[in-house]
């Protein structure tokens, strides 16, 4: 009996040549995903081989953010949970390194808590409408993906993070996740808008430290020269980057890790992570410094009323729920509990 086996990219799974194969075969095959959690988009899931007896789905977050229907659809498809091995399952094994978190607290201006308030406001505003228009509301996406980037372009960010660089400007292997946030030249000294990234690399670069942005302007070449030259340890010391490393790169030697920038969607920071802890020789330890925004200092929450509290609550929590999840397989699983502590106190939630 003859056996055949074929393995295909995500990139040519939805096109007519796949799907024509696919379609060649009997019942009896098995069908295997990478990065199952992809094939949960509405184009995807929906052309899934039904006829295939064997499914096998293979993601470290299967949960769509934001996407019922595609989770729904993955676990209907691929069913249940069969084999769970956790980040912190990995660690203990010996397949990933052990890591220690470091949250970094930065504080929204004025100007930038006015605009967070602003769009919470209308965000809450929406969700008085029916069940179904607030889930499909492309008005609701925009205003949170406006909140979002508030909170990670937050300007205190730039002085945290030129901070940081001056302390650990005689290390390497270093990397700095910023967002995609573009800030206004009335703020930076610079003669035109400038793209935190941009901002970010230059500031490194005028501290003394050899830095090489890594995006998606990089060609193949580029990528692979700076990969070697970030591997050597002296070449290139600081390496920045936005979302091309969540999936797919692969840079082992990074030691520290700042995140300057992150979603709420659990998909993007635990990629990051994972990309932090891969094992490199030498590499005893990884460093993760997490910055943490809060709406803001500690001391002036007694000042405010308490529909300002419940507005800081909704980037409160979201802050919280991260630092814990980052927390839960470090070395220093307590680093985080002095300030929640310190946190609810503040707003009388204890």
């Amino acid at each position: 009996m003859s056996r055949k086996l074929g393995t295909y990219q995500i990139a040519t799974f939805i096109s007519d040549d796949f799907q024509k194969i696919i379609n060649e075969f009997t019942r009896n095959f098995c069908f295997v995903a990478d990065e199952a959690h992809n094939f949960g988009a509405q184009k995807t899931r929906n052309i899934l081989p039904l006829k295939a007896r064997y499914r096998i789905g293979l993601s470290a977050t299967i949960e769509r953010y934001g996407d019922e229907d595609g989770t729904e659809a993955l676990r209907k498809f691929f069913g249940k949970t069969s084999i769970k091995f956790t980040l912190k399952d990995a660690i203990i094994n010996g397949f990933l390194t052990k890591y220690y978190y470091k949250p970094v607290i930065n504080y929204l201006s004025q100007d930038e808590y006015d605009e967070y308030e602003e769009l919470t406001k209308k965000v809450t505003k929406l969700g008085k409408s029916s069940h179904e228009e607030f889930e499909n509301s492309d008005y609701l996406k925009m205003l949170l993906i406006k909140r979002a980037r508030i909170i990670a372009g937050c300007k205190d960010k730039i002085k945290n993070i030129a901070q940081l660089m001056e302390e650990h400007k005689k290390e390497n292997y270093m990397l700095v996740y910023c967002g995609t946030n573009k800030y206004e030249s009335s703020i930076t000294e610079c003669e035109s808008d400038i793209k935190q990234i941009e901002l970010i690399t230059k500031k490194i670069s005028d501290i003394g430290l050899r830095v090489r942005k890594f995006t998606s302007f990089e060609d193949r070449n580029e990528r692979e020269e700076i990969k070697a030259m970030f591997s050597t340890g002296f070449q290139i010391q600081v390496i920045t980057a936005i979302k091309c490393l969540d999936e797919g790169v692969n840079i082992p030697n990074i030691r520290k890790a700042f995140i300057l920038a992150s979603s709420t969607n659990p998909k993007e920071y635990v990629q990051r992570r994972g990309r932090v802890l891969r094992k490199a020789p030498g590499k005893k330890f990884a460093e993760i410094f997490d910055f943490i925004t809060l709406p803001r200092k500690l001391n002036e929450v007694k000042y405010i009323d308490s529909l300002t509290k419940k507005c800081d609550m909704t980037l409160i929590k979201k802050e919280i729920d991260r630092m814990r999840e980052f927390a839960e397989a470090a070395e220093n699983t307590n680093a985080i509990d002095n300030l929640i502590e310190s946190v609810y106190k503040a707003y009388g939630i204890l």
